[in-house]
Order: structure tokens, then sequence, then C-alpha cells
């Protein structure tokens, strides 16, 4: 998913959950080729069950 939307031209991304999924948006962000990982933006608003 992270890798369609940067090929889309997306470059900021906001992950909102647990740092599961955070480490699947940055796993995504790295294996692309699309756009220097550089210059891609990630916000995160952590809303996971361990942040209650």
């Amino acid at each position: 998913m992270i890798q369609e939307a940067i090929q889309k031209g997306f470059k900021n991304i906001i992950s909102i959950a647990e740092d599961g999924t955070l480490h699947h948006v940055v796993k995504g962000i790295i294996a692309q080729r699309y756009v220097k990982s550089s210059n891609i933006t990630i916000a995160v608003l952590p809303l996971g069950t361990g942040n209650d």
C-alpha cells in the first residue's frame, strides 16, 4: 500500500496505529524505488492498545 501511494506521488505519510503498523510503513518506504527515502515525511499518531 505504501509503495503504491508513493508511486502515485504521495510524499507525506501518516501512520495511525501501533508500532507494528509503523514498522510496515517504514519497510515499505525503504523497499520502494520511486523516490529517495529522505524525501518522504512520516507523521506518527500512536493510537494502538499500548498507548491508552
